[in-house]
Formats: structure tokens, sequence, C-alpha cells
């Protein structure tokens, strides 16, 4: 599945994640899955008017 992901970076369609990609590397996955999405035109947080989230903001549980 690692490689799934990381092929998704360089411009595969397809994306699969294991339990081991959602709980125990968290920081690697989010970071290769922001890749993807800036590959297709998403753009990052900061970029093109897309602004940062609020210190503020909480989430509700």
């Amino acid at each position: 599945m690692d490689r799934d992901l990381e092929a998704a970076a360089d411009g595969s369609e397809t994306v699969r994640f294991s339990y081991g990609l959602v709980f125990d590397r968290t920081c690697a996955t989010a970071s290769l899955v922001a890749a993807v999405l800036q590959r297709r035109g998403v753009p990052a947080a900061g970029q093109n008017g897309v602004s940062e989230p609020s210190p503020s903001a909480t989430l509700r549980q």
C-alpha cells in the first residue's frame, strides 16, 4: 500500500490506505496525500486565496 500512495504522489490514479498508513505513519501519509492533491490541482493552504485554519477553530465531538 505504501507504493500505491507514493505512486499517486507521482501521478498514478489509485490510492489505498492501510491501517498503518492512517494510524502509525500519520505525518508521512498526510504529506503524501498533500502531494497527490496538489498534483491534481488542489492548492495548498495559504496559496491562491486558500487560508490556513483559524487557530481558534476547534473540533466538535
